[in-house]
């Protein structure tokens, strides 16, 4: 996977620093943006953290669903 865009790079960075005080952080960008994919990055992080031990994901379709489960295998280089 390429690299991060400059928005989902500088939200990581928050949302990692919220989560250590927080359980929460809410994403809001245009459809199409990178959401799923900064998503699938935090996890990432979280796991290597040790902070979390599995993922729950909703979604409104199954065309949704099949993308986040391409991106979500891809970044944590793992069947999703």
């Amino acid at each position: 996977m390429t690299g991060l865009r400059a928005w989902q790079a500088e939200c990581l960075e928050h949302a990692k620093s919220h989560y250590l005080s927080h359980r929460d952080f809410f994403v809001q960008a245009t459809p199409g943006s990178g959401k799923t994919r900064l998503a699938a990055e935090l996890a990432k992080w979280l796991f290597e953290e040790q902070l979390i031990d599995f993922v729950i994901c909703f979604a409104p379709t199954r065309e949704v669903v099949a993308g986040m489960q391409r991106t979500f295998s891809a970044v944590l280089g793992q069947r999703f």
